[in-house]
């Protein structure tokens, strides 16, 4: 990153020659299509487990109400069955189905056909007692009469079994109520 703009490049062959001109105080090369969390390390490279993001009990319980709305924004996301909003268990809330061709909603719910990884996008979900509806950016709304049944830890990005959906994760809103239809479609709208 050159004043945290990302500098993209494709490697042509196996060794790679950086020139630094003017003053570089740290480097983090990986590859995929959006970077990690920097991580300090000494003189030699370093591994790290994937980050894990569990919700606080109150975010928790927020989503495992009868009634909620969730607003994901993020870009760069892949993961075969990866979860974007995972949860212990139950329904899952948001994923890509194996393919990575769909982002469905629990088990059934295809709200959007999708290439991974996925540009800059929004997803917003909202439930209630007369089901659930779901858009992405701000397409058409998908809609069935499941009412999501989450229950136990939740996850931004895996489950509690860990299926991962890498990439960047710009924001996660919560609602504790469940939005509109026309309301759900103007909220699904990649961050800016």
């Amino acid at each position: 990153m050159t004043q945290a703009a990302p500098v993209t490049f494709t490697a042509t062959s196996t060794s790679l020659t950086l020139t630094v001109n003017g003053a570089l105080s740290r480097v983090q090369l990986e590859t995929g299509a959006a970077a990690s969390s920097f991580v300090q390390t000494a003189a030699s490279a370093a591994a790290r487990s994937a980050d894990s993001c569990r919700l606080s009990p109150v975010g928790e319980a927020l989503i495992q109400r009868g009634a909620a709305t969730l607003l994901l924004k993020g870009q760069g996301i892949s993961g075969s069955l990866g979860r974007l909003v995972g949860i212990g268990t139950g329904d899952e809330i948001m994923r890509l189905n194996t393919a990575q061709t769909n982002v469905i909603a629990g088990n059934s719910l295809a709200i959007a056909g999708v290439s991974v990884p996925l540009p800059a996008f929004g997803i917003c979900l909202g439930w209630s007692a007369a089901g659930r509806s779901g858009s992405y950016n701000g397409g058409t709304i998908a809609t069935d009469a499941t009412v999501p049944a989450a229950a136990g830890q939740v996850f931004l990005g895996r489950n509690q079994a860990g299926l991962f959906a890498a990439g960047r994760y710009d924001s996660l809103t919560v609602w504790p109520f469940g939005a509109s239809n026309a309301a759900i479609q103007a909220k699904a709208l990649a961050y800016s």
